[in-house]
């Protein structure tokens, strides 16, 4: 509970986190499976280098989403900054819808 600095879940093999505020940059950087679910809102570069698992953000989430995410998936409801399309692979969702 509370909000959380960057890099939570980095290399995350399994399991699930629930932040239950605010994330810092750089959620999930080369996460290989596993879930994690932001309440509140997300930093930049969500899912930096992402190979496997979900994130969710239910807030906004800042610029370079899923910056060279190979796999996985980032699910967005909340406003968003820039999605990057420096990426090799993942799906990406704005409310449900496909976006990247």
């Amino acid at each position: 509970k509370g909000n959380v600095e960057g890099s939570v879940g980095k290399y995350m093999q399994g399991g699930f986190i629930t932040i239950e505020g605010n994330a810092g940059d750089n959620i999930g950087e080369e996460m290989e499976s596993g879930t994690i679910v932001i309440e509140g809102n997300a930093g930049d570069n969500l899912g930096l280098k992402m190979k496997g698992g979900t994130i969710v953000v239910k807030g906004t989430a800042k610029d370079s989403i899923g910056q060279c995410i190979r796999g996985g998936k980032i699910e967005l409801y909340g406003k968003i900054g820039w999605v990057s399309y420096d990426c090799e692979g993942g799906k990406i969702y704005h409310k449900g819808k496909r976006i990247r």
